[in-house]
């Protein structure tokens, strides 16, 4: 208790001393709690994009080699469906879509358009509507599988809307329109059969019918051409896993589309390593989608390494300063010291006073400083990440125009995303650890440099050595 009360009184005797080394003391922990927040901020913004997005891969052939290709009458190597499901199986991956059709036919399901005949639909018996000549039909239905039901564009912008049922969950499962269920007098719970246009012999899709969408979308796409194959309305979605347990040994009739998303932009070296021993031609190009991964995570990482950056430099010149501060204010209290270890006092009891007192004031500027650092935080991320973001819209803008297009294969984008132009920052339980952490460690630091050169001295030593 009295080295309590003997701090609080030399805090109070040297009010301007203090005062000093207080403004020191809470410029550095409001800077750090100001670059804590937003560096911690941004890391979650990243961390959550990657996981989220990641950077889309771009296979497509590499236009010099493809024109040699041609010269020379060879066609191009296609990527085979067994490829693009091995390369999706991938640890460099943050995720992979897979989305698939296969041209169907049914004994028992009439199609909505089925019973109109043309004269030219014999142009169109071929593998790619799925024609079998054994029956002499033609496809009527599109079987769809999807291996994320969140890529289902039409369901998202309400052009298509489950109106009875469940989306598909397990294997075996579809939904169909509400034309199809109608025309057919099916419901939820019933099982259809399908059977692939192209080899109806080797088995067929029994699925449970789990869900029925209203269809609001273009039934022909625009295309003039009226065949059931086309109608939007015969569309039968299930999963991927189900499209593939079921048609995969019949290439030709199974057409794959595939998305993969890197989990770092920096793996794609490996990982392209990876696909050309999984079989991958070498006149395919292995790119990734940086432009959209930094177009989002640009403004954020950049906004990240100059807090960083600032936070070091004021921290260093700061902590140097004070023990500057620290050690002349030690100098002037020789005397004092000189007097208590006459006294019989023991330097770690002296040592323990001085920590006491740099602990009230630091504490007092924790206090004060983790206000101003929350308040002003949010002001500073919003003018500092829009600022960045403008950067990195001019180098985008910059490098398209300087850039030649490669056309994509089989491949979507992200180019839509739109950058990060602010962060919602505040301070967090973890935040608030590190301010603390960083703070104990500044007193601790400070107090015992000064401390070890003032006590080092006998007190005799002290006594005479005053001016």
């Amino acid at each position: 208790m009295y080295l309590l009360n003997n701090s609080l009184k030399n805090i109070i005797r040297n009010r301007g001393r203090n005062g000093l080394l207080g403004f020191i003391i809470l410029t550095l922990i409001t800077t750090a709690a100001i670059s804590m927040i937003i560096s911690n901020t941004s890391n979650n913004i990243i961390d959550n994009y990657a996981k989220k997005f990641g950077a889309e891969i771009t296979i497509s052939p590499d236009q010099n080699k493809s024109i040699e290709y041609y010269q020379k009458g060879k066609d191009i190597p296609e990527i085979s469906n067994q490829q693009y499901i091995s390369f999706g199986k991938s640890n460099y991956l943050q995720k992979s879509e897979f989305t698939g059709s296969v041209p169907s036919i049914s004994d028992k399901l009439e199609a909505i358009d089925g019973d109109i005949e043309l004269d030219e639909s014999k142009m169109f018996m071929s593998p790619m509507n799925g024609s079998n000549e054994d029956k002499g039909e033609t496809a009527k239905f599109q079987l769809k599988g999807t291996s994320n039901k969140e890529t289902l564009e039409e369901f998202k912008n309400n052009k298509r809307e489950l109106v009875q049922g469940k989306f598909f969950e397990n294997k075996n499962e579809a939904i169909i329109s509400s034309e199809l269920a109608e025309k057919n007098n099916l419901k939820v719970g019933d099982i259809i059969s399908l059977s692939s246009a192209e080899a109806p012999k080797d088995g067929n899709y029994k699925l449970k019918v789990t869900g029925i969408y209203k269809d609001r979308t273009d039934e022909y796409n625009g295309i003039p051409l009226k065949l059931a194959l086309l109608n939007r309305r015969n569309e039968i979605i299930t999963s991927f896993e189900t499209l593939i347990n079921n048609d995969f040994s019949h290439k030709h009739s199974l057409s794959i589309n595939a998305k993969f998303f890197l989990k770092n932009p920096e793996n794609l070296s490996s990982f392209t390593k990876e696909l050309r021993s999984k079989g991958l031609d070498t006149i395919y190009n292995v790119t990734a989608d940086t432009e959209s991964y930094n177009k989002v995570v640009g403004p954020v990482q950049r906004l990240k390494d100059i807090t960083f950056t600032f936070m070091v430099i004021v921290l260093s010149l700061g902590a140097i300063t004070l023990i500057l501060l620290t050690i002349l204010s030690m100098r002037e209290r020789k005397y004092e010291v000189g007097v208590l270890r006459a006294m019989g006092m023991k330097k770690n009891k002296i040592a323990l006073g001085f920590i006491i007192e740099m602990l009230i004031i630091t504490i007092s500027c924790l206090v004060i400083g983790l206000g101003l650092g929350s308040t002003c935080a949010q002001n500073i991320s919003n003018h500092l990440l829009k600022n960045q973001a403008e950067v990195v819209n001019k180098n985008g803008r910059q490098q398209n125009r300087n850039s030649q297009g490669i056309a994509k294969i089989g491949q979507g984008s992200e180019s839509n995303i739109n950058p990060v132009t602010k962060m919602n920052v505040g301070l967090t339980q973890g935040t608030l650890i590190e301010v603390i952490g960083f703070s104990l460690i500044l007193v601790l630091l400070t107090t015992g440099i000064g401390t070890f050169y003032i006590t080092k001295y006998e007190p005799i030593k002290l006594l005479t050595g005053r001016d």
